[in-house]
């Protein structure tokens, strides 16, 4: 058994796994934003402007979450936004 190849390997599949996990977390937080703007657009019928693709490709997944939840009974935008 060549050791240093065996760890050579386990230490590729480790890698492979963190980039997986990483991609899949982007994918997801795509996905969030992506849920948000449809949402914008069928709850407030407008277009999605530049600042709200700007806030939402910079938000993390929580943030995504929340304002998600908030657009399903908020009265404008802004409401979406709100902080408590």
């Amino acid at each position: 058994m060549d050791v240093e190849y065996e760890l050579s390997r386990f230490i590729g599949w480790v890698e492979g796994r963190r980039e997986g996990r990483q991609a899949g977390r982007e994918e997801a937080r795509r996905s969030l934003a992506d849920a948000l703007l449809a949402s914008f657009s069928v709850r407030f019928g407008a277009a999605a402007s530049d600042e709200l693709r700007v806030r939402l490709a910079r938000a993390n997944m929580p943030t995504l979450a929340r304002w998600l939840v908030r657009a399903r009974t908020a009265r404008g935008p802004g409401d979406v936004f709100a902080e408590p």
